[in-house]
């Protein structure tokens, strides 16, 4: 099953880099233009930054309030968002930066973590089985690993 995902997974970019190629803009949504669909997508990141960011934000703040315990806590999380929405302006190509994020971490999110997360919670199988199984996983980091380093390498390059 996670083979075919993967499979899936590369089928998709490649049909998507074959469509663009280097031509499709770093914020998604421009590549619609002004279209109600556009408008719909701000609409539905808004409302995801706006219940996510508190969530993400949450264990930092926990730990910049217990250093300042005399500083009102609103006052902490505002700055704390005031703080990283003034560095999201400062940075000139943020969309970059994100993408080099993105290619640094996805990878590890979708083919390497459930691999470690499945062998630590079911164990290898018995027999041929087992060697099959981590030489099919082993090749399967060996390519995300290669394809991490393209992906990072591509993004590097085009900041330069």
């Amino acid at each position: 099953a996670f083979l075919s995902m993967w499979v899936g997974f590369l089928l998709v970019v490649h049909s998507a880099w074959t469509a663009f190629e280097c031509t499709a803009h770093g914020y998604i949504l421009d590549n619609l233009g002004g279209s109600s669909l556009a408008r719909a997508g701000i609409v539905g990141i808004t409302v995801h930054l706006l219940s996510a960011i508190p969530v993400v934000l949450l264990p930092v703040v926990g730990i910049v309030e217990k250093r300042l315990p005399e500083v009102p806590h609103l006052l902490v999380r505002s700055c704390m968002v005031a703080a990283i929405t003034g560095v999201a302006y400062l940075i000139p190509s943020f969309t970059q930066v994100l993408s080099v994020i993105g290619a640094c971490t996805e990878n590890l999110l979708v083919i390497v973590l459930p691999i470690w997360m499945y062998h630590n919670t079911f164990g290898r199988l018995p027999g041929a089985k087992g060697v099959l199984q981590v030489g099919l996983d082993a090749l399967l980091c060996i390519i995300s690993f290669t394809v991490l380093c393209i992906t990072v390498g591509s993004v590097v390059l085009r900041l330069w």
